[in-house]
């Protein structure tokens, strides 16, 4: 009986982690996107033009997905050009929006703040995809949004920086929500390994408009900009290709952007802990607001329990 016991119990434990194997993709995500994020508001600071960091970010990651066409799944329908336009524009709209909440925010309040991503993309996963969330998802979601009112902090910048923060960052998880659902519910039409790769085809053509707004400056892109630069551009490639590969292949958005969520906790932790060696100087304020934003960060830690409890 100890026996039967002893293997059911692994038999479940087993088909439990096979079960959430694919959030192994946003939780790294999570992390190389945090240790992203700290970079490119380095190199904000440092002076480096917004819009030619965009350019290079999306060119990067188009870089990344190029071998999803070559050796991913084949589509047996033909995209119609419409379905990746719509995604292209809005991911290129929310990492514009992405990249002005880290330029004029803190790294470890900008990031836990694109939280809201999450109750959005299970709102909108009722309302356009017709389907179900589970109320263990929808805790999870709201709690993400709980942790928010203790990720604020009382920096030199007062409101002056906390205001344009929370603006771009929920502009930035809009934008972000939507694609995710768009290419969950395209996905399985046209092929999800064709569909990203197109979707980012789009998305380096919409960022060939940002030249003019970069070439009438000089660039500044001195060794001390030029090699973080590098590093985050290659970040952020890897990060949205593992988002893209979940999101077009596991068909479940809801959990994986709880769970990616977690780059909440990754931001605090990383600007407390690697601050000084990424050039990042919020660990500053003090210990009583990290504290604080720690606090709000744990509570993603609960949402992603609950995302496991769920089957």
């Amino acid at each position: 009986m100890c026996e039967n016991g002893t293997s059911k119990y692994f038999k479940t434990k087993s088909r439990l982690m096979h079960n959430h194997l694919f959030l192994l993709f946003p939780f790294l995500s999570a992390i190389v996107y945090t240790f992203a994020a700290m970079l490119f508001k380095n190199v904000l600071e440092k002076g480096l033009n917004i819009w030619f960091l965009n350019f290079m970010s999306n060119l990067g990651t188009f870089i990344f997905v190029v071998p999803l066409y070559f050796w991913g799944q084949k589509s047996v329908t033909a995209i119609p050009l419409l379905p990746p336009a719509i995604i292209g524009g809005l991911f290129v709209a929310g990492q514009t929006f992405s990249l002005l909440a880290l330029k004029y925010g803190d790294v470890s309040v900008a990031t836990p703040m694109l939280g809201t991503k999450v109750l959005m993309v299970a709102f909108f996963t009722v309302i356009l995809l017709h389907l179900p969330v589970p109320l263990l998802l929808w805790c999870a979601a709201i709690l993400t949004i709980f942790a928010l009112f203790l990720l604020r902090g009382n920096d030199s910048n007062g409101e002056k920086s906390f205001l344009p923060t929370v603006l771009f960052s929920l502009l930035c998880a809009l934008c972000f929500a939507l694609s995710d659902i768009y290419l969950q519910k395209w996905s399985p039409q046209y092929g999800p390994d064709n569909l990203v790769f197109v979707v980012f085809v789009f998305v380096t053509i919409l960022s060939l408009g940002f030249f003019p707004l970069f070439l009438k400056n000089k660039l500044n892109l001195s060794k001390s900009i030029l090699i973080p630069m590098t590093i985050s551009v290659l970040c952020i490639g890897l990060q949205t290709t593992l988002m893209a590969i979940a999101l077009s292949r596991f068909q479940k958005a809801t959990e994986i952007n709880i769970v990616f969520s977690s780059r909440g906790m990754w931001s605090v932790a990383l600007a407390w802990f690697l601050g000084n060696l990424l050039g990042n100087n919020e660990r500053m304020l003090g210990k009583k607001i990290f504290f604080k934003r720690f606090i709000g960060s744990l509570l993603i830690i609960v949402a992603l329990v609950l995302v496991l409890l769920k089957n």
